[in-house]
């Protein structure tokens, strides 16, 4: 794995990794079994199996993604924990299909996997802290900015804040849309004194 980019935000960062993967896995991806969300404004779908990464054809991208969530626990933020991928899901998006803006809910960070590229597969990002005071800037950075687009690339995982908010852009293209979402917690100890807690997942 290789870390692309990585882009600040006011509640945390974005990371863009680069994965070295020998297998083609976006034929996996067709293979699923999806369902709507039940929610007229969530057209895209998921796969009705919502632990992924436990199937054993994706254990070289299971260790990928874990070595990413490592390097940028461990190395960037550097706290002392380890971690637990709680859930691993599939989407599809055809054409003219999007998500809505959301979060994710009862996590810590969360990432997205791509298994194939096309220009119009767009995710987008939004910062929900707004100043009082809002002007056109004459060149929009990082601290103007509250939207943040980003085409990923074949095989690219982007880990973020579970909490930061994001969508699915109409998908333009032809081609059908697929990635892996998945939640992440940390385990064992985590916190400090009073905030101190202890997680264990089997």
């Amino acid at each position: 794995m290789k870390i692309l980019e990585q882009t600040l935000i006011l509640k945390g960062s974005i990371f863009n990794f680069q994965l070295d993967l020998s297998k083609d896995y976006l034929k996996f991806f067709k293979n699923f079994k999806y369902t709507g969300t039940g929610d007229d404004y969530y057209p895209s779908k998921i796969s009705k199996n919502l632990n992924i990464l436990n199937n054993k054809n994706f254990k070289e991208l299971n260790l990928e993604i874990n070595k990413c969530f490592k390097y940028v626990i461990n190395n960037i933020y550097e706290y002392d924990c380890n971690f637990f991928i709680t859930k691993s899901w599939a989407t599809k998006a055809e054409q003219d299909q999007y998500s809505m803006s959301h979060r994710h809910s009862n996590s810590w960070l969360s990432a997205v996997y791509y298994p194939d590229f096309d220009p119009a597969f767009i995710i987008e990002f939004y910062n929900d802290v707004h100043n009082t005071f809002i002007t056109v800037p004459k060149n929009y950075n990082i601290h103007n900015s509250t939207q943040w687009k980003f085409i990923p690339k074949k095989n690219s995982l982007i880990i973020f804040p579970s909490e930061l908010r994001h969508k699915i852009l109409i998908n333009k293209s032809q081609k059908t849309r697929y990635s892996l979402s998945l939640n992440v917690l940390p385990q064992g100890i985590f916190g400090y004194k009073d905030t101190e807690v202890f997680f264990k997942f089997e």
